[in-house]
């Protein structure tokens, strides 16, 4: 995915642009690799590398064709083979394995099968003994049916090929099977092999150690008196060391943008949902819960796409669906998974710090199976129980990443993404209130009062109540309001400083001179000089001696008369959500 195939050259696509590809380290199979030349349905390979290997512009390691001799059907044959084309006997022989399509082979195995492993030509499956102890008589019986059925796809090696050693496993010792991997360093025709190896150790009673099979890996150390090499030492000089360049694929930039994004989605779905389970109860009264309902449900994040008409927060029904059904949009549940699949694509990236509270979060919503009809009890306790822990894991999740992760593209592009989330649900709560706000631009002491409690709920589900008191230290109304979550540069919610975030971190991501940055970063620009330009008194205060200068400069033009005053901020709301 991060490939791309022009003008018969491979280019890799990072966040500044293509950078050329000459040689490839080839991990997918060939059917795999281009479903130009292959297989059709492939979505793993680069449509077009093929031509490029041809025409010798890219080079594969490994090769084309190479996976011929990855069968274990070749390896009774492997002595042969060597002698035959390179007329030598093997220095390191093979393990002795028997092709079970050999009709005396496959009658002498199938009699002694308590003492071999059946294995395909292909893959990590082994039939007959794989543990220590002897198999079952139905072990047996089942490997035997199978062979029988294909003989030709499988092969067999003598169980006893590990050695074994002691471990420590739940707090006691038992005996398990392990291999080593050396390491070796080529001198001419020598080999120097280092003193260690990585010790690979099957699990429990097992005699396989491959990962495959549940084994586990450990770097092991040989501890001996002296060294193991006898060098000269080399007098201690000073060099210059650059770190190398770590370029960001687009691909990686856009996941670690998406896993931004839904996290601060869930957080804000989330921290919503606690508010209004705590204004219903504690807060408010009958009658004012009838008047802020309606309110709520036009406060839900956005979506991906069209808004879902049945998403509702107003009951306690609705709130259960909302953390809890998987087959609705929008969902706390469906959010998370989301934001999971993101973090999957680059979970190379994430520290194992932030991979275990993502973890922890994503197992809290599994273990949480929705029910079509609870109690109002049950529905509550889960929908609160949910919320609060989604609202303490993904403030975790993002410090942890901010303090255990390098602060790179990889970083800046995580933290674009939550803050153009933020905007877009702040841009959303103020076009869904502006109705509301505009009618009352002249209230009476009686709706007054009321707006003030409406507003201060509103504050409170936008996490911002706090910041306005601190601000203002007044009442909640219209204008102020607007203007601390539109235009105050010190409140993390408000739209200036989310959008001025996002310029400062795309300018540090890519260089100065690129066309992707100008074209980003001019709307953006624009619209942060739009709304320091707004003046939100002037739509709530009387006509009278209100002189033309307390208009923003780009209203002009439209000659603004008095009557016309709440139609233009109703325009001007829609502009910016």
């Amino acid at each position: 995915g991060d490939l791309l195939v022009l003008d018969d050259k491979v280019f890799l696509k990072t966040i500044a642009g293509l950078v050329r590809v000459e040689a490839i380290y080839a991990r997918v199979a060939d059917p795999w690799i281009d479903p130009l030349v292959f297989r059709k349905d492939s979505t793993l390979g680069v449509p077009g590398l093929v031509h490029c290997v041809r025409r010798g512009s890219v080079a594969l390691i490994n090769a084309l064709g190479s996976q011929l001799a990855d069968d274990r059907a070749l390896l009774p044959y492997a002595s042969s083979i060597i002698n035959y084309y390179l007329g030598e006997s093997p220095i390191l022989h093979t393990q002795k394995t028997r092709w079970l399509g050999d009709m005396d082979e496959r009658a002498m195995v199938l009699d002694n099968l308590a003492d071999y492993q059946i294995r395909p030509l292909y893959g990590e499956r082994v039939l007959g003994r794989t543990k220590q102890t002897l198999p079952s008589k139905s072990a047996i019986q089942q490997a035997t049916r199978e062979v029988l059925q294909a003989p030709g796809q499988f092969v067999a090696q003598r169980a006893i090929t590990s050695s074994f050693t002691t471990v420590i496993e739940r707090g006691r010792e038992v005996n398990a099977s392990f291999d080593h991997i050396i390491f070796a360093l080529r001198d001419g025709d020598d080999y120097e092999v280092f003193p260690g190896a990585l010790t690979r150790v099957a699990p429990g009673q097992s005699l396989r150690s491959a990962s495959e099979l549940g084994g586990g890996s450990k770097d092991t150390w040989v501890l001996k008196s002296g060294s193991h090499r006898q060098t000269t030492a080399l007098p201690h000089t000073l060099r210059e060391f650059t770190a190398p360049a770590k370029e960001i694929t687009s691909r990686m930039a856009e996941n670690f943008y998406w896993l931004g994004r839904y996290l601060e989605r869930a957080y804000n779905l989330a921290y919503m949902i606690s508010g209004i389970e705590t204004l219903e109860t504690e807060e408010l009264n009958a009658e004012e819960r009838r008047l802020y309902r309606p309110m709520w449900n036009k406060l839900l994040p956005p979506l991906d796409g069209p808004r879902s008409s049945s998403r509702s927060i107003s009951s306690w029904q609705d709130r259960y669906r909302l953390v809890t059904n998987s087959d609705e949009a929008g969902t706390a549940v469906r959010i998370i998974a989301s934001a999971m699949r993101n973090a999957q694509s680059v979970q190379d990236l994430l520290s194992p710090e932030v991979w275990a509270v993502l973890e922890e979060l994503e197992e809290t919503y599994k273990k949480t199976r929705f029910l079509k009809t609870p109690s109002r009890e049950q529905g509550s306790s889960i929908s609160r129980r949910l919320a609060e822990t989604t609202t303490r894991l993904v403030p975790q999740a993002i410090a942890t990443a901010q303090s255990t992760m390098l602060d790179d593209d990889a970083m800046r592009f995580f933290r674009i993404g939550l803050f153009f989330e933020r905007a877009a649900i702040t841009s959303n709560a103020v076009d869904s209130i502006s109705s509301a706000l505009l009618n009352q631009a002249n209230p009476d002491t009686e709706t007054a009062s009321s707006s003030e409690i409406e507003l201060s709920a509103f504050l409170r589900l936008l996490g911002s109540r706090d910041a306005y008191r601190r601000i203002y230290q007044m009442r909640a109304s219209p204008a102020e309001v607007l203007s601390i979550l539109c235009q105050n540069e010190e409140n993390p919610r408000s739209l200036v400083y989310c959008i001025t975030m996002c310029l400062q971190l795309l300018a540090a991501s890519l260089p100065a001179e690129s066309k992707s940055l100008q074209s980003s970063i001019i709307p953006f620009r624009n619209l942060v000089e739009m709304l320091g330009d707004i003046e939100w008194q002037y739509f709530f205060q009387s006509e009278k001696n209100k002189p033309d200068d307390t208009l923003p400069r780009w209203l002009f033009p439209w000659k603004l008369s008095a009557g016309r005053k709440m139609p233009i901020c109703r325009e001007l709301l829609a502009k910016i959500h």
